[in-house]
């Protein structure tokens, strides 16, 4: 698979579609907790998205909430398409994400990981994330302490 990497490139439609190609990757499903044509809506318009793309097809993506100035960034999204899992595309596009909030001066960068979901949580802690509280039945908040 070739692959490219892009800043804010993808449409909601893009993204919408990738979600959906997703969507049983995510624990528990992602449209089970969110309509996926409004949250692609949503993160095209106010996140920024680290994409990987092999042509016209977005495979990998990361969003993340963050603005220069401000002391927490927030990744609301990682999603690689089961296709093209097992070849580093999201500690990729976390490694591309991290480095960019810590250039816009953010001192801390969250994520919410489902307790369930260990693929994800490995790939969090060999980035540096580290639970917040004890993990919870479903979900734990996580927080990459940056370095200035």
């Amino acid at each position: 698979m070739l692959t490219e990497f892009r800043l804010g490139a993808s449409s909601a439609a893009d993204v919408a579609a990738h979600l959906r190609n997703c969507d049983a990757t995510f624990v528990p499903a992602l449209s089970a907790r969110v309509d996926l044509d409004e949250y692609a809506a949503k993160l095209t318009a106010r996140a920024l998205c680290f994409e990987t793309w092999d042509g016209v097809l977005l495979v990998g993506l990361v969003a993340v909430y963050a603005t220069p100035g401000v002391e927490q960034a927030f990744v609301s999204n990682v999603s690689v398409l089961p296709d093209a899992r097992g070849q580093r595309i999201a500690q990729t596009l976390m490694r591309e994400a991290i480095d960019h909030v810590r250039g816009i001066g953010a001192r801390r960068l969250k994520l919410e990981v489902g307790a369930s979901n260990l693929a994800a949580v490995g790939l969090y802690t060999k980035l540096g994330f580290r639970a917040d509280d004890e993990p919870g039945p479903e979900a734990t908040m996580t927080t990459l302490t940056l370095g200035l």
